[in-house]
């Protein structure tokens, strides 16, 4: 897999080793990506199983697919970093919507602990005020 863990990217365990498999090797055929998954396996997966992974991660707008023959050739669509970008705001906007001034006074008390962020913070604000014409 990559850089980071399934749940972080808001995949679950097989999602994200077939996406590491995208990732890593490009476009591939369902044999292809499930040849690469049961490389570590003692029990085999499925090419349904894969497949169904991989339809499940096009639902998710992970990947796309387009039909070769009698195959579909599946490709991400985007990086593990556009991933988790994608995962952190959605993870943010529920967490302000849930929790509204508590998380960004719970985000705000995070970040001042880490002066790399706080700076990086500092900088995205200073660029949404001139941007807003503030």
């Amino acid at each position: 897999m990559g850089r980071r863990s399934p749940r972080e990217l808001g995949l679950g365990p097989l999602e994200a080793e077939a996406m590491a498999v995208l990732w890593r090797h490009g476009p591939a055929k369902v044999a292809a990506v499930r040849e690469q998954l049961n490389r570590r396996r003692t029990s085999p997966l499925a090419h349904t199983t894969v497949l169904a992974v991989l339809t499940n991660l096009e639902t998710k707008a992970v990947v796309s697919h387009r039909v070769e023959g009698n195959a579909y050739r599946f490709e991400a669509v985007l990086s593990e970093d556009e991933l988790l970008a994608r995962q952190a705001r959605i993870e943010a906007t529920g967490l302000v919507r849930r929790y509204r001034d508590v998380a960004v006074s719970a985000f705000v008390g995070e970040v001042s602990d880490h002066p790399q962020l706080l700076a990086a913070l500092r900088d995205m604000l200073d660029d949404g005020d001139e941007t807003s014409g503030r």
